[in-house]
């Protein structure tokens, strides 16, 4: 859900997951706003993998061969996967 904290909640229906989680929720959200803290997770846009040579070379080689960068193409290539415009 993009939130920068969690809770454990328990009920034995699923009636009773949805209602104890809609609850643990708003909890959460008024803590945040208590704290003056953003219930929401920051991301910065950047984020490191690592993979083997090989497939770095092969992603690499499939760049440079539509032109464009290795980051424009794990951009494209991610945003299209998750359906991002």
């Amino acid at each position: 859900m993009g939130l920068n904290g969690g809770a454990d909640f328990y009920a034995d229906s699923v009636d009773g997951l949805n209602e104890q989680g809609a609850l643990s929720l708003q909890a959460f959200l008024d803590v945040c706003q208590e704290q003056g803290i953003s219930p929401y997770q920051s991301y910065s846009g950047k984020f490191v993998t690592r993979l083997p040579k090989e497939l770095h070379q092969k992603i690499a080689e499939t760049a440079t061969a539509k032109g464009i960068s290795l980051n424009q193409w794990i951009n494209e290539t991610l945003s299209r996967e998750v359906g991002f415009a």
